[in-house]
């Protein structure tokens, strides 16, 4: 074979290689992006996973303390009801004889006032520290996410700068 006609089976053969190089390339990146897509897929659903049984667990806690408070409200008004018919006793007592009567369901009053306020201050106090414990997780789970998502994609970037500078 001559020179020339070496020359022309190069070029005829160099669409042919850079078809193989650019399909190795492609092979090579792609390769390892479906593996780190895969297990970021995994660490993503085992995260997710933790997030909704916490999620879980917080809203059972939240039933629970709202059972609680319907049943405290239930026995209050029971307990004003019981003070209603104390108060029609009294309706027909006299000045002197309601006088005892009047004090003594006052203070019964005002402790059902304070158990009802409390109550009230325990169940938001707790409902507010469960949103900020579930927003604090949220807030975690998405910067573990981008930080994941930064990291996969500095070394795709390595990767592909790395392969493209070893065939050309």
């Amino acid at each position: 074979m001559t020179d020339g006609n070496r020359q022309n089976k190069v070029v005829l053969d160099a669409p042919h290689r850079f078809v193989d190089v650019s399909s190795g390339i492609l092979r090579t990146v792609t390769a390892d992006i479906g593996k780190q897509t895969q297990r970021i897929s995994m660490e993503f659903a085992v995260s997710m996973d933790g997030l909704e049984n916490s999620t879980a667990e917080q809203l059972n806690t939240l039933s629970k303390l709202l059972e609680s408070t319907s049943k405290q409200l239930e026995t209050t008004k029971q307990d004003m009801d019981e003070n209603i018919g104390s108060l029609r006793e009294c309706a027909s007592l006299t000045k002197e004889e309601a006088t005892p009567c009047l004090r003594v369901l006052a203070e019964e009053a005002e402790g059902v006032l304070k158990s009802m306020s409390s109550a009230d201050e325990l169940a938001k106090r707790k409902h507010a520290q469960l949103v900020e414990q579930m927003d604090h997780r949220n807030e975690m789970f998405e910067q573990k996410l981008r930080k994941d998502h930064d990291e996969f994609s500095r070394m795709h970037a390595r990767r592909l700068a790395n392969v493209l500078q070893y065939q050309f």
